[in-house]
């Protein structure tokens, strides 16, 4: 009987995480998801960069509040600029929260507001659950939407 209910566990939680791989959210022992040690992620820093595929525009995490970014609403303020540096200001800006383990969007999308110093505030940035998280920028380029990403863990 014993092995009978670690199978059914074991088959729960694989079905529950979609037969996800190793790098799934991890649940530590006193039942907390931890993902910081996934080779998707990177730790949160004041000046974390991001680039498009092709390089040419760049997204800098100037700060978080709180940081790191937590299980709840959070708020960015970037800057986005091309391969040369300069602002690339007055263009159309979205941002997209993903969870890639679950496969769903945040349920609230963020808003992104232009700053007088060409900065942009995201907010809010509503990360309503813990495990690893992808935020998109698509920067629109003329014709072009360049896509910026920040991997990072929500603990919780």
């Amino acid at each position: 009987m014993h092995k009978v209910l670690i199978l059914i566990g074991f088959l729960t939680v694989t079905a529950c995480s979609g037969g996800s791989s190793a790098t799934a959210d991890a649940v530590s022992d006193t039942g907390l998801v931890s993902c910081v040690h996934d080779p998707r992620v990177t730790p949160y820093q004041d000046g974390w960069k991001a680039f498009s595929a092709d390089k040419s525009v760049q997204v800098t995490l100037l700060s978080a509040d709180p940081k790191p970014p937590i299980h709840g609403t959070n708020h960015w303020h970037v800057r986005i600029s091309d391969e040369k540096g300069k602002d690339l200001l007055d263009l159309p800006v979205d941002v997209s929260p993903f969870m890639p383990d679950h496969g769903h969007p945040a349920s609230v999308l963020p808003t992104m507001t232009t700053q007088t110093d060409g900065s942009w505030n995201v907010e809010p940035l509503e990360l309503f659950m813990a495990g690893v998280w992808r935020v998109t920028f698509h920067v629109h380029v003329g014709a072009i939407v360049q896509d910026v990403e920040f991997v990072l863990c929500v603990e919780g």
